[in-house]
């Protein structure tokens, strides 16, 4: 979401160009969505990892074992 307010908080600056730079909405939109951005990213990272990436590789490292085993079905299945 952050990276799409940044790009329209980049678009409204470069439309308005001197302009917006007379009354500095454009300037005061961009930084404050630079500060939402910084301060997201801050509180989500901890809980990111924790319920998203941990997860993910604690189930990557069965991929070699569920590999493993169509090898060994067909192994047990043709003696």
């Amino acid at each position: 979401m952050t990276a799409s307010q940044m790009r329209i908080a980049e678009t409204i600056d470069a439309f308005y160009g001197d302009a917006g730079t007379r009354d500095g909405v454009s300037r005061l939109y961009q930084h404050a969505v630079e500060e939402l951005d910084a301060e997201t990213i801050k509180a989500l990272d901890g809980p990111y990892s924790t319920t998203v990436l941990e997860p993910i590789s604690r189930v990557c490292v069965y991929f070699p074992d569920i590999n493993e085993c169509p090898k060994l079905l067909q192994d047990h299945c043709f003696q």
